[in-house]
């Protein structure tokens, strides 16, 4: 790293790298000196801040709706690219067995994951979790997750209630 101030450079006679002693020849010097820039290191992505767009879901009404995460900033500005690592709620399935939507979440490997807008009708709001990784291509990378409500209904109820997430939304055997 260069700083501005003043730098001293010292020139001794042949043979006397030390500095010591007194010479009396002369003669012509040529100095050059180059700054070689040292690039700064890799600042990694943050994700602290991911949030799920959007954060709840309604009707309940059983369709997959795409869920975005945003909030995932990189402090060198770097472009990233964002993952879809994990998806995962606390209730079981509720996907439609036997049909090509069996499973309540997909888009795990790409950047965007879907979710089913459905919960128990006796429960306290399904919750997905949906885990992610953010690679800033220099090397840099985070994880995280984000959650995702399905409310019971709009009235009380209108939060979930996180039993943590202990099934697999993208597994049709569960």
């Amino acid at each position: 790293m260069v700083s501005d101030g003043e730098y001293f450079v010292a020139v001794s006679g042949y043979g006397d790298p030390t500095f010591e002693g007194i010479h009396n020849k002369s003669g012509r010097y040529a100095l050059t000196i180059s700054l070689v820039p040292v690039p700064a290191p890799n600042t990694p992505p943050a994700c602290s801040a991911a949030t799920a767009t959007p954060e709840a879901l309604w009707p309940p009404d059983r369709k997959m709706a795409d869920v975005s995460i945003v909030g995932v900033t990189d402090p060198d500005v770097d472009p990233m690219t964002l993952t879809i690592s994990s998806i995962f709620q606390d209730e079981p399935p509720a996907g439609l067995r036997g049909t090509d939507s069996c499973s309540d979440g997909a888009g795990v490997g790409s950047g965007t994951a879907s979710v089913r807008a459905s919960s128990d009708g006796a429960g306290d709001g399904r919750v997905y979790s949906i885990g992610f990784t953010a690679m800033d291509g220099s090397g840099g990378q985070c994880s995280g997750a984000v959650a995702v409500c399905v409310p019971h209904d709009r009235g009380e109820g209108e939060t979930c209630i996180d039993q943590g997430p202990l099934f697999d939304s993208t597994d049709c055997e569960s």
